[in-house]
């Protein structure tokens, strides 16, 4: 199914609608898209009432959930879906890939090779599996930083693996123990996680210094060594007295 589309814009500045300022203050605008383009084979019939298997191929509408706030679109896929007791039961299976969008209209550019969408999801939008926790019976990585540092870093090493056709491996959390400061000058921690198969516990003076080494680990990760060093060179010299509660 084609659809056409001609837009006209007419504003009062130059250098809205384009970067060159010679083009004036409108624009006209025209695009076809190809929004359905499909064959739907029905397959069988699996009841007296008439639930179905069906598969359909090429250019066609898909809603992943009933309002289509999640997903809502008419890519290229294949889909195979059908209905079960009484059309009680609807299920899909498919594998898609966006078609690029023309950029005024927002109808599909054909002309454009599919988007390669590869979407990779952890950190604080995603819940991570720990199988090893609570002595194997299983549970969540905690929300702490060394876990959000080993993310990033999984999801660094994965994206590069991906470039390069290589098979992703699966995310492990490791446990070190957690570091917490209170205030200026008190630390205390619970070192090595389940490295060690116990608990080690650390305070005072050798404790603080653990934690603002780890602390300077993730500023070098964050912002490089150069903001890094004027960042604790200045922390030197103000002295900030203020007290701190943190959980690493």
């Amino acid at each position: 199914m084609p659809v056409f589309n001609f837009n006209r814009s007419d504003v009062e500045e130059v250098r809205a609608l384009r970067v060159d300022p010679r083009h004036g203050t409108t624009r006209n605008d025209n695009h076809v898209g190809l929004q359905e383009a499909f064959a739907d084979i029905h397959l069988r019939n699996v009841s007296a009432r008439y639930d179905f298997d069906s598969v359909r191929v090429g250019i066609q509408p898909f809603i992943s959930d009933f309002r289509g706030f999640l997903f809502n679109d008419v890519p290229l896929g294949v889909r195979l879906f059908g209905t079960r007791d009484n059309n009680q039961w609807q299920y899909n299976l498919g594998w898609f890939r966006r078609l690029e969008k023309d950029t005024n209209s927002g109808l599909n550019d054909i002309g454009a090779r599919p988007r390669d969408d590869d979407i990779f999801v952890i950190g604080d939008c995603a819940a991570c599996a720990w199988p090893e926790a609570n002595g194997g019976q299983g549970g969540w990585v905690p929300p702490r930083a060394q876990a959000a540092h080993q993310q990033a870093s999984h999801v660094a090493a994965q994206i590069k693996r991906r470039l390069a056709n290589k098979p992703l491996r699966p995310y492990r959390y490791r446990d070190f123990g957690s570091l917490v400061s209170l205030g200026e000058y008190s630390t205390v921690g619970n070192m090595m996680g389940g490295l060690i198969g116990g608990s080690l516990m650390i305070e005072g003076a050798f404790a603080r210094l653990m934690y603002v080494s780890l602390y300077k680990m993730h500023e070098l990760a964050l912002h490089g060594f150069p903001k890094m060093a004027l960042d604790t060179l200045s922390r030197t010299i103000t002295r900030r007295t203020e007290p701190h509660v943190k959980l690493h």
